[in-house]
């Protein structure tokens, strides 16, 4: 456990934390070598606290036609993950090396189930849920929003949806007026793309019913 501490005690996460090894010791660490390009964690993937230790990352996302999307750098101590374990939420983009690195892997389940038997934790719990589904939304708007195109948007955000519902076919919690400005599109434009779409048979739709009949990249 100490060789763990020397490696990961530069990490804000541990700031004022008096005694970090016997914090540690109730976590699972493991610490992992990748080689560069080497994917951490994929589509759909249940994602545990990352640290860099040496070496650098990128969370990056791919669209249906392969085209990649850099969402951020994960540099020396960075941090990836924390937001994803407080709310329970699968991940919607890659996590792979930019260069060989060191990584260190922390699972908190364990010592958090025990914390959350006391009604401190469990109204700890339910204000990080909050914020950090708060967290996981903004994100997968930026993403959306980083995209070329109007239908690259469309495309990522009805591809979110469908991972989400665990279906090629859901409903929209946005009515299009709604979907238009959360996309920052014009409504008249959206609705036009949307049509252009369903006559190519990438997707169907009535109203707020959306079926994904194109295969993406996704899962």
């Amino acid at each position: 456990m100490k060789d763990i501490y020397n490696k990961i005690v530069d990490c804000q996460l541990f700031n004022g934390v008096s005694d970090i090894e016997r914090l540690l010791s109730n976590f699972d660490v493991i610490i992992k070598k990748y080689n560069k390009d080497e994917e951490i964690i994929g589509y759909g993937d249940n994602v545990k606290i990352l640290i860099v230790i040496s070496g650098s990352l990128l969370t990056v996302s791919e669209d249906w036609q392969g085209n990649r999307n850099v969402i951020s750098h994960i540099g020396k101590s960075g941090i990836f993950g924390v937001a994803h374990v407080f709310s329970n939420s699968r991940s919607t983009a890659r996590v792979v090396c930019e260069s060989d690195a060191e990584v260190a892997i922390i699972g908190i389940q364990k010592a958090y189930q025990d914390f959350l038997s006391q009604d401190y934790g469990k109204f700890i719990h339910n204000a990080l849920l909050i914020v950090s589904n708060n967290c996981i939304s903004f994100l997968e708007k930026v993403e959306h929003l980083s995209r070329r195109s109007m239908r690259e948007k469309i495309i990522s955000y009805l591809q979110a949806c469908r991972s989400k519902q665990s279906s090629d076919e859901f409903e929209l919690s946005f009515l299009r007026q709604d979907m238009a400005d959360y996309l920052a599109v014009d409504r008249s434009a959206l609705s036009a793309e949307l049509s252009k779409m369903k006559k190519e048979g990438l997707i169907d739709y009535k109203k707020s019913w959306f079926k994904i009949k194109f295969n993406g990249l996704i899962k």
